[in-house]
């Protein structure tokens, strides 16, 4: 019999716990994160009942009844032990706080301790007037068993946790309202109850889990029916042991599926808060992501039910199937070319049907048809935009997102191609860690060298900054190697402007000098003229918002540093990069001016551009 099982339901039972179990060893950890789950369903708006997960049992026979001499109606706990104990130990507690002590009562006999159970009829909870919170009571002789040291310490938990929240009766009113309620209020607690009949096999116990709208995931289920010993395998005189290794096993693709570097590198989806990450290598031998809003792909239990049907014959035979598709995931994470090529092609997919048409590709074809399919696929994602014949005639408003992928592409491939340097790294592209946790990159294109004013945003803090930033940096470049004494005198005089503003706080401008005060876009404009007076190479300049004038950034990065020249942009981001800042080696090698033999460190050239622009064009050239 499988049902779901209230804690108000309890009252009255009587749960007899077996020798061959250990005995209550929940530490205050486990205790206060169950509290605190609980309680976060409490306050949550979503989900009929709170699971406590399955509480197995067997019912006890007459003649094991007469032999431990117990009366009544008694089941064995087979699963379930901890959290049942812990259960008992806020009823007792929470009975005791409402003034109705013993009202939620049931009976727990521990078989190899059996004065246990009146550990929980000593428990109370007692207010502390001249503290103004409650303190455990045990009421009685204490016992100094370890099974019992365990139950006082959760008790303590249990009091020390009710005691928090805005005041001394929140949290305790919160479980008084929700804690013993039945399946059909608002918010309910149940365990999945199952009490054992020989008569059923794993696949009906999982099925009417299913049925009752457990969260249990494929992969558990999964999981469980390999381990079943209702599971056929070949060779039935060596389950155990095929068993114990399908079990280590299936630990190490788990551990695998769960690196950052396989996540990112198999998928676009995040799945780093998935609880089995396992359950997308099933996902995808189920073939669930190929026309994924198809018939029965929508069922969520889609995985699980197409495991089941498999596992009716040989479980290792389908065993070694799945050990073959992880196997494989592996090979491709550490072959150049797999790895690039299809890290690239999951990175650009709104779904994961790319990978999942790959690996059922890579049953038939050779290296080379797999080479060629991917390469075939890079294509389809590159094709130029309607109306572009050359990749110089797209436009930074007009093909802003095309041009983002081009770039990003340009930088995977140049990863693939250069056999001296480490693989692309995915995991660092789509996310970065702050206050700990992983969070999505948004790359925005920059232009590397800005030569107006349109990037200027209308804010004084970020005039300061930039002010202060391009002083500094005209006070410390030297130009000896140009002749010309009016550019000596333009720089000072460029510079000193800065300074005065810098001083000022920006008060005397305004953006476009109106009001009496000078414009911001004309110092802007000053600086830029500067800069362009001192580029040698002027007389064939490249236009501003073409593709050898624009990089990848982070939106962050560029959002600090976007309205800056090429000399302090370099500066700013060379100094990320040290701190620890990850940047595309594409984007690095424009601001280290490895495209060209300019040694002038201050400029983006248009030797520059045309050098970048050209390597571009080699390294994407054969996918166009």
């Amino acid at each position: 019999m499988l049902k779901l099982l209230s804690i108000q339901e309890l009252k009255g039972k009587n749960f007899f716990i077996p020798d061959y179990q250990r005995g209550f060893r929940w530490d205050k950890k486990h205790v206060k994160q169950l509290l605190t789950d609980l309680e976060a369903y409490f306050k949550g708006e979503t989900g009929k009942f709170y699971s406590l997960q399955t509480l197995v049992v067997k019912k006890c026979t007459n003649e094991f009844l007469e032999k431990k001499q117990l009366k009544g109606v008694w089941y064995e706990v087979i699963d379930g032990q901890q959290r049942l104990t812990t259960i008992r130990i806020i009823c007792a507690l929470l009975d005791s706080m409402d003034s109705t002590p013993g009202i939620h009562s049931f009976c727990i006999h521990y078989e190899t301790r059996p004065t246990l159970s009146q550990c929980f009829d000593s428990l109370s909870a007692v207010f502390n007037a001249n503290i103004q919170k409650r303190e455990l009571k045990i009421n009685g002789n204490r016992m100094n068993n370890i099974d019992a040291v365990h139950i006082y310490n959760a008790a303590e938990v249990v009091v020390e946790w009710m005691n928090g929240g805005n005041d001394i009766n929140q949290r305790k009113n919160l479980f008084s309202q929700f804690f013993f309620n039945s399946l059909s209020d608002k918010k309910s607690v149940q365990f999945i109850y199952y009490e054992n009949d020989k008569q059923k096999d794993a696949r009906t116990i999982f099925n009417e889990i299913n049925d009752l709208t457990v969260n249990l995931s494929n992969a558990e289920l999964i999981r469980a029916l390999f381990l079943s010993d209702d599971t056929p395998f070949d060779a039935e005189d060596d389950r155990r042991q095929q068993q114990l290794y399908i079990n280590a096993r299936w630990c190490e693709m788990e551990r695998g599926m769960s690196d950052p570097k396989m996540l990112a590198f198999i998928s676009n989806v995040d799945r780093e808060e998935c609880r089995n990450n396992i359950e997308y290598l099933f996902d995808l031998i189920s073939g669930k992501y190929d026309n994924p809003g198809k018939g029965s792909k929508q069922d969520p239990l889609y995985t699980y039910l197409y495991f089941r049907e498999k596992l009716k014959n040989d479980a290792m035979e389908t065993w070694r199937e799945i050990d073959n598709y992880y196997s494989r995931l592996c090979g491709w994470m550490n072959d150049r070319d797999y790895y690039h090529y299809i890290g690239f092609l999951n990175a650009t997919a709104n779904d994961d049907s790319v990978m999942c048409g790959l690996l059922h590709d890579a049953a038939t074809k050779t290296k080379n048809e797999m080479v060629n399919t991917m390469v075939s696929k890079i294509r389809e994602r590159l094709a130029l935009p309607k109306n572009v014949e050359k990749l110089d005639q797209l436009e930074y408003k007009s093909h802003n997102s095309y041009i983002k992928r081009l770039l990003f592409f340009y930088n995977v491939e140049s990863a693939r191609t250069d056999t001296n340097e480490p693989f692309f790294p995915f995991d660092l592209f789509k996310y970065r860690i702050e206050e700990g946790k992983r969070v999505r990159n948004i790359w925005t294109l920059e232009h590397i060298h800005a030569q107006n004013s349109e990037c200027l945003p209308n804010d004084k803090k970020v005039w300061k900054e930039w002010a202060q930033d391009n002083a500094t940096k005209l006070k410390n470049m030297s130009f000896a190697f140009i002749m010309d004494s009016r550019v000596e005198v333009m720089r000072k005089t460029v510079m000193k402007e800065l300074e005065t503003a810098v001083k000022d706080d920006m008060n005397s401008y305004n953006m476009i000098g109106t009001d009496g005060k000078t414009s911001m876009k004309d110092l802007f404009d000053r600086l830029v003229t500067f800069y362009d007076i001192i580029d040698q190479e002027k007389e064939t300049p490249m236009p501003l918002h073409q593709l050898s004038n624009l990089t990848l950034l982070n939106n962050q990065v560029n959002a600090s540093i976007g309205c800056s020249p090429f000399a302090i942009k370099r500066e700013k981001i060379l100094d990320l990069k040290k701190n620890g800042c990850y940047f595309p080696q594409g984007t690095l090698n424009v601001f280290n001016k490895v495209f060209s033999n300019s040694l002038y460190l201050y400029e983006w050239s248009a030797s520059d551009r045309l050098a970048y622009y050209n390597d571009i064009e080699k390294t994407v050239k054969k996918y166009l």
